[in-house]
């Protein structure tokens, strides 16, 4: 009996080796077979979405919808929270074993590949897949922004602009005796802006404190209004396309803008400290606030007149939103909002502030070693299956939604939902395709010194986050004048460029 037993615990041992060894043998994601019974081939496809959401099962039942209808390849969705969606995927460039398609992963595969710690693994969709007739239906903007080397990369799911834009309350602007259509058409300065924050901001009890504040943010908004919204009102486009650097053709080398001036600097930290501490129409009570409740300050307590917009048309978004939500059975404390939008204020009349428009979409990549031409072809399918205009009805119920990447065929097909004739869509699609915007192609070979470039920019983006907007904190604390933060500004961002070349 009890060699017996010793016998029986010795063939459980070696089969459990036996499974161990041929589950390391299978590849990342196990077989195609045991994902998918009779399925031949499995695609792997990635997606950052809010985990809970509408649009998390909106994927897995695509992926579902997808795998009763084509028998011979499997799809395995993986839906990951955004948080920690961009670390993953780039862990999983760097190995060269990246999902067969995943949602924006161009950007970090560049940003990998040019510093030498991923190989070139996007795959150039075939012109029967996405043939360049339709590229150029998209309008040379998305043009620009699809092509890599001449061929497209990328299956769009929606276009967007972002930053430069105020969501604003209607009524409160015309009393304060601004038009929004005239701000949207010739834009306003700083003066104007102060003035009107000025009228709004109001005191209805009379008990010697703002009950109505004119504009609002959070402190952890400073780093978007100084860089993305107010500062490149001030020093324009130019400066603004590369964040605040350039390549110096003289010293062969990126350094500060030499359109960058610390006058410049000064006159954004300025405005900022005009706005909280000389004209008190920012209440320092919202610092603290995250988005929502900034947002619940103008839209539905209508305690606040205005807040930076995020998009074209977002009173649209707002509305469809507030609408939802009485469908749902919310009781509002106040009527429907009259929201509208406009342009944030420039320093000079008749310029424009600097939004930048782009397009999200999918990637197919490769893995190494390569799967094969066959194993490729099918993530391509499924790349374009998942984006067909069909499929992307879900992304049109967002609270925080875009332009369809094919405004023709989604708006004949779905009139209902993105109407070409909305006073809005029609606002988001002229400033898209107009040329106040930057559009940048994705990085390549053509960007000098690319290596360098790259490490700028992250050391930009730590520095701005750590120390960077710490200059315009202390401005806003009155800790700092206005003109000591841009001196201070400016000799740390000159010697970023100088430790990143002298970094061994």
């Amino acid at each position: 009996m009890k060699n017996l037993l010793i016998a029986t615990l010795s063939l459980a041992l070696a089969l459990t080796l036996l499974v161990h060894w041929l589950h390391l043998k299978e590849p990342a994601g196990g077989s195609a077979r045991e994902a998918g019974g009779e399925h031949s081939d499995l695609v792997q496809v990635w997606v950052d979405e809010l985990i809970g959401s509408p649009e998390e099962s909106y994927y897995y039942e695509l992926a579902d919808l997808w795998n009763q209808t084509h028998p011979g390849v499997k799809v395995k969705m993986t839906v990951m929270a955004h948080s920690g969606y961009e670390s993953k995927l780039r862990i999983a460039l760097a190995s060269g074993q990246p999902p067969d398609v995943c949602l924006g992963g161009l950007e970090s595969l560049e940003n990998l590949r040019y510093t030498g710690k991923a190989e070139d693994l996007a795959v150039t969709i075939p012109e029967e897949f996405f043939p360049r007739s339709r590229v150029k239906e998209l309008g040379p903007v998305v043009e620009t922004l699809i092509l890599r080397d001449g061929r497209p990369t990328t299956f769009p799911v929606y276009r967007y602009s972002y930053g430069g834009f105020i969501l604003a309350n209607r009524a409160m602007l015309l009393e304060a005796g601004c038009d929004d259509e005239e701000i949207r058409r010739n834009g306003w300065t700083f003066e104007q802006f102060r003035d009107a924050c000025r009228k709004m901001t109001r005191d209805t009890n009379g008990d010697g404190t703002p009950d109505i504040w004119a504009f609002g943010a959070a402190l952890v908004h400073l780093n978007q209004l100084f860089l993305h919204e107010f500062g490149p009102a001030v020093w324009g486009k130019e400066v603004h396309r590369r964040s605040l650097m350039a390549w110096d053709q003289a010293k062969q080398r990126w350094d500060v803008h030499s359109a960058l001036t610390e006058e410049q600097i000064r006159i954004v930290f300025a405005l900022f400290d005009d706005l909280i501490n000389e004209d008190k129409v920012w209440n320092p009570a919202y610092f603290g606030m995250n988005w929502n409740e900034i947002n619940e300050e103008l839209i539905g307590k209508r305690r606040l007149a205005m807040a930076f917009g995020e998009m074209p048309w977002v009173p649209k978004t707002r509305l469809d939103m507030w609408d939802l939500e009485e469908k749902q059975g919310v009781v509002h404390e106040n009527p429907r909002p009259d929201l509208t939008v406009v342009w944030m204020p420039t320093l000079k009349a008749g310029d424009r502030p600097v939004p930048r428009s782009g397009l999200y979409g999918f990637n197919v990549m490769r893995q190494t070693p390569y799967k094969g031409d066959e194993h490729t072809h099918n993530a391509i399918r499924v790349a374009l299956f998942i984006t067909h205009p069909v499929h992307l009805v879900r992304s049109q119920f967002r609270r925080f939604r875009h332009l369809p990447a094919d405004p023709v065929r989604f708006s004949r097909m779905f009139p209902e939902m993105v109407d070409p004739e909305d006073k809005w869509v029609r606002f988001y699609e002229e400033v898209f395709n107009s040329d106040i915007p930057l559009a940048e192609p994705p990085l390549g070979s053509e960007t000098p010194d690319l290596e360098n470039y790259l490490k700028l920019r992250v050391e930009f983006t730590r520095w701005m986050e750590k120390s960077g907007i710490t200059y315009l904190q202390e401005v806003i604390f009155r800790r700092m004048t206005p003109e000591e933060g841009a001196r201070k500004f400016m000799e740390d961002l000159r010697a970023l460029p100088r430790s990143v070349y002298s970094a061994p």
